[in-house]
């Protein structure tokens, strides 16, 4: 086992966890925005119709039936982004647990190498 090659693969593997964590975090982010963008494109939505007059029912149950006809894109727009927002948060926590792992994994063969080679560790 030549740990100085493997130190340096695990490097080269701490670099791209950091990749792969840096577009995880930034895809959780972007769908962050686009998920605000579309709550607040079906508030909008919502308070038209309520001035225009055309929500329709006499009590809350009836009214958000008759808003949920109406703006069903808008409504599946916010959901489908909160799915997409889902998935994206499990891939960044996959992609942070494996930095962590790769970069513990430098530091115990880094150990391995001072040990080896007589360094104590204080």
């Amino acid at each position: 086992m030549n740990i100085v090659n493997d130190i340096i693969t695990t490097i080269a593997n701490l670099k791209k966890a950091t990749t792969a964590l840096n577009k995880a975090n930034t895809a959780v982010l972007n769908l962050t925005v686009s998920k605000v963008d579309a709550e607040n494109t079906l508030e909008i939505a919502t308070a038209k119709l309520f001035t225009e007059g055309k929500v329709e029912g006499s009590n809350e149950a009836t009214r958000k039936a008759s808003i949920a006809s109406q703006l069903s894109r808008e409504i599946d727009a916010v959901k489908q982004i909160e799915f997409s927002l889902i998935t994206a948060k499990a891939k960044a926590t996959e992609a942070e647990n494996n930095f962590r792992m790769t970069n513990q994994i430098l530091n115990a063969l880094q150990t391995v190498a001072k040990v080896q080679s007589g360094v104590s560790e204080g």
